[in-house]
């Protein structure tokens, strides 16, 4: 299997660099962001192990349009699969376009957010919407859902994406390369090569021709707004000191217990 990676290149330097990368990407993609990043691991590693070259997988690209990466683009005989791991922990049902979890105190379900089949279907739209604006129309792209914590259960009643339970991953993927074959290897790399480069752009307006040739806007001042701009970017969201100080407590905690487990062992 052939593997092309999107995902951005972690934070290198200091310690606090590497912290405030993190913080960064949680905030952009909420808290399930680095568990989720490990199980998009998990899931390469095992469908790196069965499916041959005839297979490419795209990971974390990030479309026009869709502020979410894409987790997993799998391109194959059998088709095209938009592939959402997760380590989520629980018993959920999925019921049509509901995601709902277990409470357990109540004991019933209640709605449960992120909603993983609607987050899904978006990504499978966005790739849809993608191809669709290069000329390229694909008859089903589908949506997987893969749950690689054992200790999740999901109860599907004619969800729109696929859900794989954790037990379930190693057959799922080996159904992948027993399936009838959908796209001959140049229609692979053909819907590689339109997923990895941008749409083109639409052609400017009179009125946008118009307004660069009168140049209403000095150099000085659109540098000025930019420098602005880049300045408030820099700053740091409320939620995002939450976050930093919430890593630093966890951190000093695991120091303290090294410390302490290191003076008692001698």
């Amino acid at each position: 299997m052939r593997v092309i990676d999107h995902s951005p290149e972690p934070a290198k330097g200091s310690y606090f660099s590497k912290l405030q990368y993190r913080i960064q990407q949680i905030s952009k993609y909420g808290l399930s962001w680095n568990s989720d990043q490990k199980s998009q691991e998990i899931v390469v590693d095992q469908l790196a192990k069965v499916l041959n070259n005839r297979f490419i997988l795209i990971r974390n690209l990030l479309l026009s349009g869709f502020d979410f990466p894409i987790p997993i683009i799998l391109v194959g005989p059998p088709g095209l699969f938009v592939i959402y791991p997760t380590a989520i922990k629980g018993i959920f049902r999925a019921k049509n376009e509901i995601w709902a979890t277990m409470n357990s105190r109540k004991h019933k379900y209640e709605a449960a957010n992120p909603n993983l089949i609607t987050r899904t279907l978006e990504m499978v739209k966005s790739v849809e919407a993608h191809l669709i604006k290069l000329g390229y129309t694909m008859a089903q792209i589908q949506g997987v859902v893969l749950l690689t914590n054992p200790g999740t259960h999901v109860d599907s009643t004619r969800p729109p994406v696929r859900f794989v339970l954790a037990d379930g991953i190693e057959n799922y993927i080996a159904g992948l390369m027993q399936s009838h074959t959908n796209l001959s290897g140049d229609e692979v790399q053909s819907l590689v090569d339109l997923l990895t480069q941008s749409p083109p752009l639409p052609p400017p307006s009179p009125t946008s021709l118009m307004r660069a040739k009168a140049g209403t806007q000095s150099i000085a001042q659109v540098g000025t707004e930019k420098l602005t701009s880049s300045a408030s970017k820099v700053r740091f969201k409320s939620r995002q000191w939450l976050f930093l100080g919430i890593f630093l407590i966890v951190d000093l905690l695991v120091l303290m217990v090294l410390i302490i487990f290191f003076l008692l062992s001698r």
